[in-house]
């Protein structure tokens, strides 16, 4: 009898990957920033957001990798076609024009922050704010208005803990970010400090986080369509649910 050869075993390997969905093609390419505790690489299972993404992409013939880099870079990375999409993406004007975007996979609020022993910030519209100085996440929309307000004085960072820090030390009078990623970074980071902020009312925007996909990407919409639905069989599962209480958000 004649012994297979690796040469012989080649094709029957490329039918096999092609039937299970294992082939490189079928691996979705996803980067963000780290952004506990929704996303981060040292979180159980990258958090819960991550966890939710992986778990109804493994019902699917779509396998996903998430690459964490800062934000910026994750745009640039998707944009330049390096990258497949992005994971917990807001929704903007300027990325709808160039992503598909899911169903939203979960929400966050964005909030300004002050020190407490500082006279109290209150505000009805934006144009109230104009007297301070406000850091922000560089390459991070904040709601649409925000982004917009030109007339806010804005000081960017790179990284939540420079923007943390920079509040702390009282070289800026807001930040303006994730209420629960500020909390946290406080919190594992600079618990002595966590009295000596205040949120600022009312919560600037409660906006969702989605995983978008590249238009460029040939099989982009197809991508997005086998989320959703793996998404909807999460939820009516329960197994939605399991992966909340998990992450300990429930």
């Amino acid at each position: 009898m004649k012994r297979m050869s690796v040469l012989d075993l080649i094709p029957v390997l490329s039918l096999l990957y092609a039937f299970n969905g294992y082939s490189s093609d079928n691996t979705i390419q996803l980067t963000t920033l780290n952004w506990p505790p929704y996303y981060g690489e040292k979180l159980k299972d990258n958090g819960i957001v991550a966890d939710i993404v992986s778990t109804a992409f493994s019902t699917t013939k779509y396998s996903v990798k998430v690459y964490f880099v800062p934000w910026e870079r994750a745009l640039w990375d998707v944009k330049s076609n390096q990258k497949d999409g992005l994971l917990g993406a807001y929704k903007t004007d300027e990325r709808m024009q160039i992503m598909h975007y899911s169903a939203p996979i979960f929400y966050a609020e964005e909030t300004f922050f002050q020190l407490s022993d500082k006279p109290l910030i209150t505000y009805k519209t934006l144009k109230d704010l104009t007297p301070y100085t406000i850091g922000t996440l560089a390459g991070v929309s904040n709601s649409i208005e925000f982004d917009e307000a030109d007339f806010l004085k804005k000081e960017s960072s790179p990284n939540v803990d420079s923007l943390v820090r920079k509040l702390l030390a009282g070289r800026i009078d807001l930040i303006v970010q994730g209420r629960l990623v500020v909390l946290d970074h406080i919190n594992n980071h600079y618990p002595d400090s966590l009295n000596n902020i205040f949120q600022v009312e009312p919560v600037l925007k409660k906006r969702a986080l989605y995983v978008t996909i590249r238009k460029s990407k040939e099989d982009g919409l197809e991508v997005i369509e086998s989320l959703n639905n793996a998404l909807k069989n999460l939820a009516r599962s329960g197994k939605l649910t399991e992966i909340i209480k998990k992450h300990n958000f429930l």
